[in-house]
């Protein structure tokens, strides 16, 4: 009796096992109508790589767009390195994200995220995605990185879903084109689809943007890193960009620096996109620029705080008196101090009832909340004042006190 007991256990345990294993059959066949499987992204790499080989085209870097992109960017990397043309040639691979603008529930515009500190300045760039559509994020990837002068930017997609009119934007080298119906098919990385309630938008971003204003030799890069030590943001120093471009015709032609503000403000975007505190080093000398700046951001959970630094006029003349010269550009000189006092704009008092400012006198050490929208943005602009004071204010006057007892007594 208990002998025929195990054979029904063992009978009832058997066809529960079947039915899990054909369970599974069935649900593997389902998804493979839902989800392209890993051989069709091989295969769709691999004929991109021969147009890659086709073309001539030898990338000094692969950009990955999104997180499907960085697969993308590893697959092609892993390619190079095993053809024998290339002779194990080892290719960089970095990433960049996107986030979206979202209003009235729908995506209003891509920001690209991530390539503030990516250098690909006279580079063979190779932006690469795994599956594209109409092209636009593609297209704006392209357009970011391209304000950091490459010497060759080209685009490349696994997979384009094609449509019945042509796409916005279509890449340079292409794996694969497939039917629009395909479009709603997962890659073989994502378990499960996605609703598009649950992607990142920058709505969902919290973090803080401190913006410096004021002339030249006010102290604006020294309260910038004494932040950046303290309480560490990400620092964006809008000098580098001229001193690593040039100048160009800034001096004469306005719309140079217009430029200039545009790609520092889509830099701010993409460390911010990225999760980052930010500190932006730049005289934002125009009341319209300021404006930009609160407008690009209202519609955010993004807190913008202004410092603005100054001092006297011959005490600034006094310190790029004592700078040394670093050329090729008038960086830091008289000449551009009185350059750009020409054309500043100062806070007004109408600004001021619209802005966390916070104002930081380089010359006497003092810090004074001019101006916070609410208690939380207070208590973060004492942080602010305390950072700036034990990593600024506090060496300055250890030096001063040094300098005056190593003077000779008479």
């Amino acid at each position: 009796m208990e002998l025929d007991n195990l054979i029904k256990y063992f009978a009832v345990l058997g066809g529960c096992l079947a039915l899990y294993n054909f369970g599974i059959l069935i649900h593997r066949a389902f998804s493979g109508l839902q989800c392209f499987t890993w051989k069709i992204i091989e295969q769709a790499g691999e004929h991109l790589f021969k147009e890659l080989i086709e073309s001539d085209f030898i990338p000094d870097v692969i950009v990955g767009l999104g997180r499907g992109g960085s697969i993308a960017a590893g697959i092609l990397a892993a390619l190079y390195r095993e053809s024998s043309y290339f002779k194990n040639r080892m290719i960089p691979i970095t990433s960049i994200d996107r986030i979206y603008l979202v209003r009235n529930g729908k995506r209003h515009s891509a920001i690209i995220t991530g390539f503030h500190n990516i250098d690909v300045y006279q580079k063979n760039v190779l932006i690469i995605n795994a599956d594209t559509y109409s092209g636009r994020t593609l297209q704006r990837a392209k357009e970011v990185l391209s304000w950091d002068e490459p010497k060759i930017i080209l685009t490349g997609t696994f997979l384009s879903f094609t449509k019945d009119i042509k796409p916005h934007f279509e890449a340079d080298f292409c794996g694969s084109k497939l039917p629009a119906s395909q479009k709603k098919k997962r890659l073989p990385w994502r378990e499960k689809n996605y609703k598009f309630e649950d992607e990142q938008d920058v709505n969902s971003l919290k973090n803080v943007l401190v913006v410096l204003h004021g002339h030249v030799a006010t102290g604006k890069t020294s309260v910038t890193d004494s932040i950046v030590k303290g309480l560490g943001y990400t620092p964006l120093y809008s000098d580098w960009f001229w001193f690593k471009h040039g100048l160009g015709s800034r001096e004469h032609d306005p719309a140079r620096s217009v430029t200039h503000n545009k790609h520092m403000l889509g830099r701010c975007w993409s460390a911010l996109g990225n999760g980052y505190n930010v500190v932006l080093d730049s005289t934002t000398r125009w009341e319209s620029y300021r404006n930009k700046i609160k407008a690009a951001f209202s519609e955010t959970g993004i807190s913008i705080i202004f410092i603005r630094c100054f001092c006297s006029k011959e005490e600034a003349l006094q310190r790029i008196e004592k700078r040394k010269f670093i050329g090729p550009h008038d960086f830091g000189t008289a000449h551009e101090y009185e350059r750009v006092a020409r054309e500043f704009d100062e806070i007004s008092d109408d600004e001021k009832e619209h802005m966390n400012l916070l104002n930081v006198n380089t010359e006497s050490l003092t810090c004074e909340i001019t101006r916070s929208m609410n208690a939380e943005m207070k208590e973060l602009m004492k942080r602010i004042t305390q950072a700036i004071e034990n990593n600024y204010f506090s060496k300055i006057r250890s030096a001063t006190r040094l300098e005056v007892n190593e003077k000779p007594h008479t």
